[in-house]
Parts: C-alpha cells; sequence; structure tokens
C-alpha cells in the first residue's frame, strides 16, 4: 500500500458513470415502479452507495476512506431503452477516491 501520511488532508472527488441498457419494456416497468420484487431504483442507489462505502475492502491496495458524500442519480434517455448512471463521491483525506 502507498505511503500517503505526508500528503495534505484536502477534499478529493470522483464521478464515474455508465448505462445499462435493455428492452423498453423492462424499462417501462422499472419507471414505473412495477417490478414485482420492489423498486429496483431505489435498490441499485442504496447497493451503489454501500459498495462505495466498502471500497477499502474490495479493491487490493485501497486504503479505507471517510466517504462524506455519495450521490447516485439516474437518467432516461428519449431512446427508451437504457438508464444512464451518475455517481459523484467525496472524501477529506490524504488520497483519493
Amino acid at each position: 500500500m502507498v505511503d500517503v501520511s505526508s500528503k495534505p488532508i484536502q477534499q478529493r472527488t470522483a464521478k464515474a458513470q455508465g448505462e445499462i441498457r435493455m428492452a423498453k419494456e423492462t424499462l417501462k416497468l422499472i419507471r414505473g415502479d412495477e417490478i414485482a420484487k420492489g423498486n429496483v431504483l431505489a435498490t441499485a442507489r442504496i447497493a451503489g452507495i454501500q459498495a462505495a462505502k466498502r471500497t477499502g475492502e474490495l479493491i487490493p491496495l485501497c486504503h479505507p476512506l471517510p466517504i462524506s458524500h455519495c450521490e447516485i442519480n439516474f437518467e432516461f434517455p428519449t431512446s427508451g431503452d437504457r438508464i444512464l448512471i451518475a455517481a459523484t463521491t467525496r472524501v477529506m483525506a490524504q488520497t483519493g477516491v
């Protein structure tokens, strides 16, 4: 693991984005919160936040990070066959996210 003890504590921000493509019928069910097992987007948001909080455990040689902000947003392009996902995370630390 890299020694970061001499680095200053400062705000660091990471942003990531991606997309999930699916059948238009499936997307319609997700948007209408009509999936029998529950709200897909709420579950995905919570899972993403939990994963961000565990980054230091899940990625080898990653420092544990005191995450101060994690936001996950979903957008629905007019094509109607995908969900765009954007995540932003912030820390005040000697190493980044």
